[in-house]
């Protein structure tokens, strides 16, 4: 798989919350991680399944927001805990005229979307 592989142009496609009928299916990877959790901010822990090798992980949260608050916990092999945001629970702050303005090289206030 390319995104395991870091191969991916587009790992927003997989990873993050994404909605499934009246579900959010979540997908997480961190290529050290031997389990992991989906923390939700009401405290609820839901257990995530290891999909692929590689660390790629997956959970399924029944009945919620389109855009749940969650928090991803990542059990290691040495027994360390990491725990933390998903960058990709969050919209991009990068719009179409944000790209093209860059791509002309004349986006004068880059770092207020960045």
């Amino acid at each position: 798989m390319r995104l395991v592989a870091g191969d991916s142009s587009s790992p927003q496609l997989v990873l993050g919350p994404h909605p499934v009928d009246d579900d959010v299916i979540i997908r997480a990877l961190h290529p050290d991680a031997t389990s992991a959790e989906c923390v939700s901010y009401d405290g609820a822990i839901v257990p995530m399944t290891q999909i692929a090798d590689g660390g790629l992980f997956e959970a399924r949260l029944e009945q919620a927001p389109p855009a749940p608050r969650y928090r991803l916990r990542f059990h290691l092999s040495n027994g360390a805990v990491w725990e933390g945001e998903d960058p990709y629970r969050f919209p991009s702050a990068v719009g179409a005229i944000d790209r093209y303005l860059f791509a002309e090289g004349t986006h004068r206030r880059l770092w207020e979307c960045l």
